[in-house]
């Protein structure tokens, strides 16, 4: 968690709880059985079904720190997996798992713990974070995640389970007395994906974790509650980041020859996340890429039109805009069925490209140039309220007020009609790779 963060949760709490004791399963775990339950626990939630879980008859389920049925929350639709990484304490019978949810219009990071209590699940308790939450970015969480090297550790360099705590609760002090900074086990390499916030997308071969690690403390980190894979040589840490009343937390350390290699954090920000300044010492690409951009290429999905009886959805034949950095240009046939000529005339048919500007809820283009002679005359600009529900789903609403084309008129009239029909309200674009 970087030092920004722990400037904001000083506002928490200055209590300090450390719950490390190691609770032994009522009958044996092995690392075979814990798998084939998670394998159960993951195919439920791709098909929305937990009935298809061995759930024990009083069995809990716990979504951001509260307790609902199953059912809700996440449970809600089927969940496409991008990708997923678990973990097995086969001494406490909990399993972890990592769980990416990207290439849907909704994106989420999941952490997941399983207890396990005589073969059957006894709690389900997940931190699903989504654009709202702390750095989110599920799209960079699993392009860096997914091409990480997490083998099982041989036995002779494996670490053991007290070492293995100690080390995340060494991590999780600093927060609170920064004099414990030496006595983690830094290692060379070791990168760390927060949220999506990756500490070396310049790729150097020699990244360290003790980018933007706190150095204020005072920040306590509460309630910490382990799991650990000694065949991974990884162990997680659940906490409350900044006291009792704080952010929802889950950090993954993973440690080869002795020596931390990777660190992943989930973290959530249920009353919304500090709008406070990074680190000096984050590079700015970790914190600003991490935020879903507009640039790209864009294809219609679907388009609100009309007002009152006549408002519908429909699917354009054609609409694609390309954003670049400064500039843009958009093309579209709302013709139907699409002309496969320009002999019958332009009709629902417009092309422009020019310069924009984009504040973050707001998108104006600038026209350049355009098939209509109006709009190069100089001064012609159209307006639109913008919104990015996550990194693959753009929606534009025409402000038609703020519309300017000189020697034209393109306000609708009151019962929403515009020169070629009734209109659009609502533009829905995908993003194409």
């Amino acid at each position: 968690m970087i030092r920004a963060m722990a400037i904001f949760v000083l506002l928490f709490s200055v209590s300090s709880v450390h719950a490390e004791t190691v609770t032994p399963a009522s009958t044996g775990c092995t690392r075979k059985s814990l798998q084939e339950t998670v394998d159960k626990y993951l195919d439920a939630l791709e098909k929305g079904n937990p009935s298809l879980m061995p759930l024990a008859a009083d069995a809990k389920y716990i979504e951001n720190r509260k307790g609902i049925v199953f059912g809700e929350g996440i449970w809600q639709a089927p969940l496409t997996i991008d990708f997923q990484r678990s973990l097995f304490d086969v001494d406490i019978c909990e399993t972890f798992s990592e769980i990416i949810h990207a290439s849907g219009s909704h994106p989420y990071v999941i952490g997941t713990r399983l207890k396990v209590v005589n073969g059957k699940i006894a709690e389900v308790e997940s931190l699903v974070s989504d654009e709202d939450d702390w750095l989110f970015n599920a799209a960079d969480y699993l392009k860096y995640s997914s091409t990480e090297k997490w083998d099982i550790i041989p036995p002779d360099k494996r670490t053991d389970r007290q070492t293995l705590i100690q080390v995340a609760s060494d991590y999780f002090d600093i927060f609170q007395d920064y004099s414990a900074f030496s006595r983690v086990p830094w290692g060379i390499p070791c990168v760390r994906i927060e949220g999506g916030a990756y500490t070396n997308r310049k790729n150097d071969p020699n990244p360290s974790c003790t980018v933007g690690v706190p150095k204020g403390g005072g920040v306590p980190m509460t309630n910490r509650r382990y799991i650990v894979d000694l065949d991974m040589g990884t162990v997680v840490g659940q906490v409350d980041f900044g006291g009792a009343n704080g952010l929802p937390d889950a950090h993954t350390f993973r440690l080869e020859n002795g020596k931390l290699r990777y660190v992943h954090v989930i973290t959530l920000c249920p009353n919304g996340c500090p709008k406070i300044p990074p680190p000096k010492d984050m590079p700015k690409a970790t914190i600003e890429d991490t935020k879903p951009t507009i640039q790209g290429i864009w294809t219609i999905e679907e388009m609100d039109v009309g007002i009152g009886e006549n408002k519908r959805t429909t699917v354009p034949p054609a609409f694609m805009i390309f954003i670049g950095e400064k500039y843009y240009s958009a093309i579209r046939d709302f013709s139907d069925p699409p002309r496969k000529d320009m002999s019958s005339g332009t009709g629902g048919f417009m092309a422009d490209a020019g310069t924009y500007e984009y504040d973050g809820s707001t998108f104006i283009v600038h026209h350049q140039v355009a098939m209509i002679a109006n709009m190069m005359q100089g001064g012609s600009s159209m307006t639109f309220g913008c919104q990015m529900e996550g990194p693959n789903t753009l929606i534009l609403t025409p402000q038609y007020d703020k519309m300017v084309i000189p020697g034209m008129e393109i306000k609708p009239s009151p019962d929403g009609k515009m020169g070629y029909g009734d209109m659009a309200v609502r533009y829905k674009f995908k993003r194409l790779e």
